[in-house]
């Protein structure tokens, strides 16, 4: 696992930060989970899927982007961007072919595009119904679906 952090550095507090790990084709079993959390981890799970059949078959290595956050009093500055700029090189040669994630907020998914990342499978909010046919997801921002991204090296 890998964290990157960027701290203020009047009050120490982080206010940025980037949470990866290496993927494989084996997974760890699934524990019991509170329902909203369940939820999100099936949508994620659903995504988390399809990487290795959206991929072509020579990637076999990936760097897993898991977690990106920055505190609202410091977005816009270019701080997450400045954390996703991995050192490329230096993960080829640990045999990294590219990075994944799930991008679930509206805000990521257009960083991370704008960061070389492209969609390999969407799940759009309408079509991820309750068992009353209900969206599952409503976002008060311009979120309307969860995304598998891709980046490769």
């Amino acid at each position: 696992m890998r964290r990157n952090c960027i701290y203020d550095h009047f009050s120490s507090k982080q206010i940025s930060g980037v949470f990866s790990g290496i993927d494989s084709t084996t997974k760890p079993k699934m524990i019991r989970l509170p329902r909203s959390a369940y939820e999100i981890t099936r949508i994620l799970s659903a995504l988390e899927s399809q990487t290795w059949r959206q991929l072509v078959p020579d990637v076999r290595t990936l760097m897993s982007l898991l977690i990106i956050s920055t505190h609202e009093r410091y977005l816009r500055r270019g701080l997450m961007k400045e954390l996703l700029n991995f050192d490329e090189e230096q993960l080829k040669q640990k045999g990294i072919q590219g990075v994944i994630t799930e991008a679930t907020a509206f805000k990521s998914q257009t960083l991370l595009k704008k960061l070389g990342y492209r969609m390999l499978y969407e799940i759009q909010h309408n079509e991820w119904l309750d068992s009353d046919g209900k969206p599952i997801f409503t976002c008060t921002d311009e979120t309307n679906s969860a995304q598998l991204l891709f980046k490769k090296f």
